[in-house]
């Protein structure tokens, strides 16, 4: 199953990057009118100066100055439609004689250019004076509105650690729960190991008690071999909850088949006849085995019943099978680990068959097309297999039964049987 990120994760997230763009665009809009307030005011500067200077030229009109001081106050900022005309003034106010009547004509002509300079200037003075204030207001807007906003930021992360506090708290009871149930579960399993080697111990004396040729003993060897399946469950299960992982150890997947023979002939009797086919050979496999009785009977039942309304035949059969062999299977689930020997499980049935769609869906977990059918036996056959480097293969047509393939990569290792003799 695919993971997912939490929610709280996702969600904090996106508060952080909200909390990083607000504040962006805050120091970006306060950078931005800072420096539209410092032009404006820069350029109100110039203005004033600007006026300063027609004021004192138009003083030296009046009182008909010399060149020299025209020049002088020339190098000032004027205003614009002065600045524009003021070599043209000034070249007519320096060549006309200042107690002739030209330099009247010359001296209206520049009183009325100052006229219009003066009042543009004060328009735009105006209009800067408003830009300003706007300015400022939208200044004072961002910054009341970052300290607003730090501060809000502060607040929330303070609750979000309050939250997290209480979370953490919340799971750390959670796993102290846990931890608590684990040891229970671990010392129930220890005590359900040890009543299944008690009753594995007596079934084993009752065996050796009994006569040959007795009816009981088929069913006393499936109770010895059911009891010595559920101690080795038990001490997994003992193993898992106080932290000792238990390890894999060779087992003869043939051997095994025999051994569940009868309990798969009770699974399946009432709906279907059993077939075991195997020659007793030494194939290995480094797995649970546990987890490989399992894969038999989830298998196995599933072929029964699929063969539920005719009462057809499972056939069961183990064989050993070269990687060359199974290079063009149409694998349901591939092999994710280069062997050169597999182990083969084959469960065929002569049932009812299914479509290519139920097929391809059939190792996908809660599906079922059973009534009441939880849809997790195949399930975790495949992940057993997969956690084994194995695959599976099926085939199937309507009408025309099942085929089903576990693949094993088999282990190397010595057939006790003939290291002793």
């Amino acid at each position: 199953m695919k993971w997912e990120r939490p929610r709280s994760a996702r969600r904090w997230r996106v508060a952080m990057f909200l909390v990083v763009l607000v504040g962006c665009v805050t120091i970006v809009a306060g950078v931005y009118t800072r420096a539209r307030v410092t032009t404006l005011q820069e350029r109100l500067h110039q203005n004033v100066i600007g006026l300063s200077g027609v004021t004192r030229l138009r003083s030296l009109v009046r009182l008909r100055a010399p060149r020299e001081r025209y020049v002088l106050l020339g190098s000032l900022p004027l205003p614009d439609p002065l600045a524009a005309d003021w070599e043209a003034v000034l070249a007519t106010l320096t060549s006309t004689n200042p107690k002739s009547a030209g330099f009247d004509e010359a001296a209206r002509a520049f009183h009325e250019t100052a006229d219009r300079a003066v009042a543009a200037t004060r328009r735009e003075n105006r209009s800067i004076s408003l830009a300003l204030h706007a300015a400022w207001n939208t200044l004072t807007i961002i910054t009341w509105a970052s300290f607003s906003f730090a501060c809000i930021v502060v607040a929330g992360a303070f609750f979000v650690l309050r939250s997290m506090q209480r979370r953490a708290r919340a799971a750390s009871e959670h796993a102290d729960r846990l931890y608590t149930l684990g040891e229970s579960a671990g010392g129930i399993a220890h005590d359900f190991s040890n009543l299944a080697t008690t009753i594995t111990g007596s079934g084993r004396l009752a065996l050796d008690r009994l006569e040959p040729d007795s009816a009981a003993r088929a069913w006393l060897v499936q109770l010895v071999s059911t009891a010595d399946a559920a101690r080795v469950l038990g001490r997994q299960i003992s193993a898992y909850a106080t932290g000792r992982s238990e390890e894999p150890a060779i087992v003869n997947l043939s051997n095994l088949v025999h051994e569940m023979a009868r309990l798969l002939q009770i699974l399946v009797r009432t709906n279907a006849r059993l077939l075991i086919q195997s020659d007793g050979a030494w194939l290995p496999i480094l797995n649970y085995e546990v987890a490989l009785r399992q894969v038999i009977v989830n298998v196995v039942k599933n072929a029964a019943e699929a063969c539920a309304a005719a009462g057809g035949t499972v056939n069961v059969s183990v064989r050993q099978i070269s990687a060359s062999d199974i290079a063009q299977e149409d694998w349901m689930l591939a092999p994710d680990q280069a062997c050169e020997h597999y182990v083969c499980l084959e469960v065929v049935d002569d049932g009812e068959g299914m479509p290519a769609r139920v097929r391809e869906c059939l190792l996908d977990p809660y599906f079922s097309t059973k009534h009441g059918g939880h849809g997790l036996g195949l399930q975790t056959v495949s992940r057993i297999v997969d956690q084994s480097h194995g695959g599976i293969a099926i085939d199937s047509l309507p009408g025309e039964g099942t085929r089903f393939r576990v693949y094993f990569p088999r282990a190397s290792a010595p057939n006790p049987e003939t290291a002793v003799s």
